[in-house]
């Protein structure tokens, strides 16, 4: 890096001059308390409550469009989170939960409360699994769910274990989503979901967009209680299964009015026109398996489906890393590489990344390399190089320009005395 540095002379007999590079922006430049540049390949990391809380909005804050978020543990709320997002200002950027799980706490006076409040068309959410309890009452609230209130984007391979209740709302409970105007896949609820006067859904309340490989086995309870959605209008709901317990006035395995397609429940003593039953055997033998999977095969974002312990069908485990014990870097930073388990990579996968401990080598012929003292990377591009000045003589008054070649971040100092006289 070559910077030119403009010398004024005075009557000082030295001058001393700091040479100050710019550094580049680093990876690990935090927005809040997030690490992370939020690319694809280095995303924001969300490490904690803190971290999590960074994504509540305000008037000031983006709606990250085309920002990508990973969780990197699971995380506990203490009863402070509120819903990320909200119906002025949805949620657009890609929030990725790495099988981690977020166990909520919530009963706040936001009109809905969910992990996500609205996920906006451009929003995704994958791979989050919700736990703990969701409250909402008709003093404050009018929808209740555990990933998402309302999406417009994509809900991809999440699981809801949280208990979502609400007492008197109006407008829904469900264990993914209230209002789908998206896109839900792969996902499946086993949390209890409570309406004490309105309708419930294991998947969404009420379904306008696409929902598609996805099963409840959770213990769903309402006005109406529906094993998927309480409603469907359209354009899609297919390749889901019910095997979860329902109570109350009108018991729908699938949903209560709308279309469904290739769509199956155990059989039992149901309210319904929807859906395909099938024996408490035929749901275990194999037979639902190879249904479920006959059409999701035909579609490469569906997942597969595999056998459970007791036979029911469900996903292989969440995404997994095994990381590698040798170090990988770039010219800022190091960390350990992952490996997935299902063979894909996952670039912004790392874990111990950290900006390296620069130290320098020795001078040779004037120059000194620096070598990260953890990961033992040489920088050939990060040297200093020792400057003699040679027969430089300049009148007072006059200006005099000199090229230095220095280190981003490190200050160099010359010395120079004018002639006498």
């Amino acid at each position: 890096m070559l910077i030119l540095i403009q010398i004024l002379h005075n009557m000082k007999k030295k001058f001393l001059l700091f040479l100050i590079a710019a550094l580049p922006a680093l990876a690990f430049a935090t927005n809040g308390t997030w690490q992370g540049t939020g690319t694809v390949n280095d995303p924001y990391r969300i490490a904690d409550l803190a971290d999590l809380k960074v994504l509540i909005p305000d008037d000031g804050n983006s709606n990250y469009q085309d920002k990508f978020f990973v969780l990197t543990g699971d995380i506990a709320d203490d009863g402070t989170l509120c819903p990320i997002g909200s119906n002025g200002k949805a949620f657009e950027g890609t929030f990725e939960g790495d099988g981690h799980t977020i166990t909520l706490n919530m009963n706040n006076s936001a009109s809905r409360d969910a992990l996500f409040d609205c996920l906006g068309g451009k929003g995704v959410i994958r791979n989050v699994i919700v736990a703990g309890s969701v409250y909402g009452s008709a003093s404050t609230h009018d929808e209740v769910a555990g990933i998402c209130a309302w999406n417009y984007g994509i809900i991809d391979h999440c699981h809801n274990m949280a208990q979502a209740t609400e007492n008197n709302c109006t407008m829904g409970c469900a264990g993914i989503c209230t209002k789908n105007y998206g896109t839900i896949i792969n996902c499946w609820n086993s949390g209890t979901i409570t309406s004490s006067e309105s309708s419930s859904g294991g998947i969404v309340s009420k379904n306008y967009g696409i929902i598609k490989n996805c099963y409840n086995s959770g213990e769903i309870s309402g006005n109406e209680a529906c094993g998927i959605a309480n409603s469907s209008p359209g354009p899609t709901l297919v390749n889901c299964y019910n095997s979860g317990s329902l109570s109350g006035r009108w018991l729908r395995p699938i949903i209560s009015i709308g279309k469904c397609d290739r769509c199956y429940y155990e059989e039992g003593d149901f309210n319904t026109d929807y859906g395909t039953s099938l024996n408490a055997s035929q749901m275990t033998d194999g037979t639902l398996l190879d249904y479920l999977n006959a059409y999701a095969s035909t579609d490469s974002t569906l997942m597969t489906w595999v056998a459970n312990g007791q036979g029911y069908p469900g996903f292989a485990p969440f995404h997994t890393h095994t990381f590698a014990t040798e170090w990988s870097h770039d010219s800022i930073s190091h960390w350990h590489a992952a490996s997935c388990h299902d063979g894909s990579t996952c670039s912004w996968a790392r874990s111990d990344n950290a900006p390296h401990q620069w130290s320098s080598n020795k001078p040779v012929d004037g120059e000194a390399y620096y070598t990260c003292q953890v990961c033992g990377y040489q920088d050939n591009e990060r040297k200093t190089i020792a400057v003699t000045l040679v027969n430089v003589t300049c009148t007072l008054g006059d200006q005099a320009t000199f090229a230095f070649k220095a280190i981003a971040g490190q200050a160099s100092t010359v010395d120079i005395t004018p002639a006498q006289g």
